[in-house]
């Protein structure tokens, strides 16, 4: 994907994403646990991972790796099938990624919004579209990732975990 198409993408997730968040009640949105969690904890969990990937976006470009070897960038393909694998494996989110809700359903799909129009801020900047190709940020399932990988992963990632969030929803006990 070029980079207008990502950041047509990434705004385009926003808005199912947020839509979705938005149409639920506030007993659904906060119903869940931090072992099943809910479309809260999804959310905080998707806003945190993607701040980092804006954070990682705004670092002058002599701080990030470069892609030496100038390997490809994976399709989107197989990137899923990649973070499918790690997460068969058993790989779960950690640390800092690990989700911590606070606030009103409106105050954290607010904060949602603002940490992807963030980071679409911080794609703009790069006015070379090969930038995108020639530098490396790590993924902590899938390794070195291109940072067209990861902005195509990070759109990948808000459809999987919206597409978690509807089916817990919807098998709700």
């Amino acid at each position: 994907m070029t980079q207008d198409e990502l950041l047509a993408e990434l705004e385009q997730i926003k808005d199912v994403v947020t839509s979705y968040a938005s149409s639920l009640s506030e007993d659904e949105f906060f119903r869940g646990s931090d072992e099943v969690w809910s479309a809260s904890h999804t959310l905080s969990h998707l806003d945190r991972s993607q701040r980092m990937v804006a954070y990682a976006f705004s670092l002058p470009r002599d701080r990030l790796k470069p892609n030496a070897e100038a390997r490809p960038s994976r399709s989107l393909e197989q990137l899923k099938a990649d973070y499918l694998a790690r997460s068969a494996d058993g790989f779960k989110s950690f640390g800092r990624y690990d989700p911590e809700p606070r606030g009103t359903q409106a105050e954290q799909i607010e904060d949602y919004n603002d940490g992807l129009d963030g980071l679409k801020h911080h794609v703009s900047v790069y006015t070379e579209e090969a930038e995108l190709d020639r530098f490396l940020l790590l993924h902590p399932a899938l390794g070195d990732m291109t940072l067209r990988e990861m902005l195509e992963f990070t759109v990948y990632h808000n459809q999987h975990h919206l597409e978690i969030m509807k089916r817990r929803l919807e098998n709700y006990d």
